[in-house]
């Protein structure tokens, strides 16, 4: 007996290739989202960047820009388009990441369109 399906069978690659294109159409949709939402508010926005893939560095997207008083500050943003519950101590190694390069961070955000992070602060 021949079964035939309607609808071509994804592979474990396939499913790899899907997800990493989400994130990547994600990341890319934040960053004009993101340089949009800071030149709105008056910001100068020096440069925005967007990680390369693979590269472990704790974020997705850099947003350099003029505060106010001239200062030159440094946002970094993860963006995570996940459709379950994201696992806390993700949240924390991308913290550690972004601690242990040369970045001069002023803030981190994680950005996620489906699901809410509990909100972290440090004293």
């Amino acid at each position: 007996m021949v079964q035939v399906f309607p609808y071509p069978i994804s592979t474990d690659q396939d499913t790899k290739m899907n997800t990493y294109k989400k994130g990547s159409d994600f990341e890319k949709m934040a960053q004009t989202f993101l340089n949009n939402i800071f030149e709105e508010l008056g910001f100068t926005v020096l440069e925005i960047r967007k990680q390369r893939a693979g590269t472990q560095n704790g974020f997705d997207i850099q947003i350099k820009f003029t505060d106010g008083k001239n200062n030159t500050r440094n946002f970094f943003f993860e963006c995570k388009n996940y459709d379950t519950k994201l696992n806390f101590n993700e949240v924390l190694s991308k913290v550690h990441q972004l601690a242990a390069t040369q970045y001069n961070v002023d803030a981190f955000f994680f950005i996620s369109p489906k699901k809410t992070y509990p909100i972290l602060t440090t004293p």
